[in-house]
């Protein structure tokens, strides 16, 4: 999972993900998430409490053994570029 090292501004998003630490907003509390294989692909959406706005699309999780609780997608104005 080298890829977060060569992580770019320009192209990635990173997003903090703490698997012991995920909230359960139906139920209020905090739980633990399974593990996140197979996230590539997968949209990355932010909720900034008015509306919900698709950012990315995710390609990387680094594991917890290299201490760093992070996920990293390709910003969705280039994944449309590409598109076009």
């Amino acid at each position: 999972m080298g890829k977060l090292a060569r992580k770019d501004d320009k192209f990635n998003v990173l997003v903090e993900f703490h698997k012991k630490k995920t909230a359960d907003f139906r139920r209020g509390h905090r739980e633990q998430a399974p593990d996140p294989f197979g996230i590539s692909g997968c949209g990355l959406w932010y909720n900034d409490n008015s509306r919900l706005r698709l950012v990315g699309i995710m390609t990387a999780w680094k594991y917890p053994k290299e201490h760093l609780p992070l996920m990293m997608g390709t910003r969705i104005d280039l994944v449309r570029a590409a598109i076009e």
